[in-house]
């Protein structure tokens, strides 16, 4: 019999060919599975608003892990590698965050008697090149998307982060029942392009999922701002709305800092609102 058994949402996998990096700094440990080549975060007891990837199963006691899906690696050393890094750099930047003055927090639009607003997305391309515009060393750069449904042919527009997404349950093999989030932001993807710089992918069936969930007759989505985002201080960085023209500038003479792979899908860290 073989030592343990991996269940996923796709395949079981029954192998002697597990890996262990027990807790780190941040009380987490990861399971590397070659068959698969996949990095797993074990999930700690606690954590119960994340959903797992996979299940492992101990043939041998008849323990049992739920884990999340971390990334592909070649070989186990360097899944471990990269784990050590990303955690000794969390480290450091805990730290530094931690001996900045912030202010406090502005109040979030989830409070009653706000006007409503055009939602939207940050989409953030990273760039290591460390060149500088003016006297702002660039780390990054960024495109707001909009989203702006219609009903009716009237524009829909919200007062809470909350009315813009909903959830869907889906059968799994795993945990039984897997509740999902579906955002606005998931009708999008956005990646770095040679020749166009910025490309959205709209994913059509998607936008009808949403659609038909709201009651909207569409929705239509458009890049409405710009950005780069410069250091301002160590493992700080701060946009800067430099418009159009000067993003795609500094983007057209940068093209090998950000034609790489982690701008193939552009992150989406954060929204914000659009007074129209």
């Amino acid at each position: 019999m073989n030592k343990y058994t991996i269940r996923t949402e796709t395949e079981t996998i029954y192998t002697d060919k597990v890996e262990v990096l027990e807790k780190n700094n941040f009380n987490i440990s990861y399971v590397f599975v070659r068959e698969n080549h996949i990095l797993y975060r074990i999930l700690n007891g606690d954590e119960t608003e994340l959903q797992p990837d996979a299940l492992l199963l101990c043939n041998e006691d008849g323990t049992e892990k739920q884990m999340c899906q971390y990334a592909h690696f070649n070989t186990a050393q360097e899944a471990f590698d990269c784990v050590n890094y990303n955690t000794k750099q969390a480290t450091e930047i805990l730290k530094a965050l931690q001996s900045i003055e912030r202010p406090d927090d502005e109040n979030d639009m989830d409070t009653e008697d706000v006007r409503p607003r055009v939602y939207t997305a940050n989409f953030l391309f990273n760039y290591f090149g460390g060149d500088y515009v003016g006297d702002k060393k660039i780390v990054g750069a960024g495109v707001d998307v909009a989203f702006r449904p219609y009903k009716k042919g009237q524009l829909v527009k919200f007062c809470s982060e909350k009315e813009t997404y909903f959830t869907v349950e889906k059968e799994s093999r795993i945990i039984g029942i897997r509740k999902e989030k579906i955002y606005l932001q998931d009708a999008v993807s956005v990646s770095f392009d040679r020749e166009k710089l910025v490309k959205l992918t709209i994913h059509k069936d998607v936008v009808r999922t949403i659609c038909e969930h709201f009651g909207w007759d569409k929705l239509d989505i458009s890049i409405s701002e710009y950005e780069l985002d410069y250091e301002e201080r160590e493992y700080v960085s701060a946009p800067w709305c430099c418009g159009k023209d000067t993003f795609e500038r500094f983007l057209s003479s940068h093209k090998e800092g950000f034609d790489i792979s982690d701008n193939r899908n552009a992150q989406c860290p954060a929204y914000g609102w659009l007074d129209e």
